[in-house]
């Protein structure tokens, strides 16, 4: 049952992706950090255009007007200190 589920799932991910090899090196995406924090929770998402071209997409609207070199400061400050910035 669970490898069925996987197999399933590796070929969703191989078509909706268009790879090959989802683990390879070769598919990483090196992202500005406030870019990444807002995917890694949920904020935002890359999706397919009408094109085919990925375009990064909000999901919570309160980080539209954000300049994105203040929350990587803040970012900073907040791992530097072990806390929670605001944006967690």
């Amino acid at each position: 049952m669970c490898l069925g589920l996987l197999l399933s799932v590796s070929c969703s991910v191989k078509y909706l992706v268009g790879v090959n090899d989802i683990n390879s090196p070769r598919n990483g995406l090196l992202l500005f950090r406030p870019i990444e924090w807002s995917f890694d929770n949920s904020r935002a998402m890359f999706v397919r255009d009408e094109k085919g071209n990925w375009v990064y997409t909000l999901l919570y609207q309160g980080l539209r007007n954000v300049q994105l070199i203040n929350m990587f400061i803040e970012l900073e400050k907040a791992n530097k200190n072990m806390e929670v910035s605001r944006w967690s």
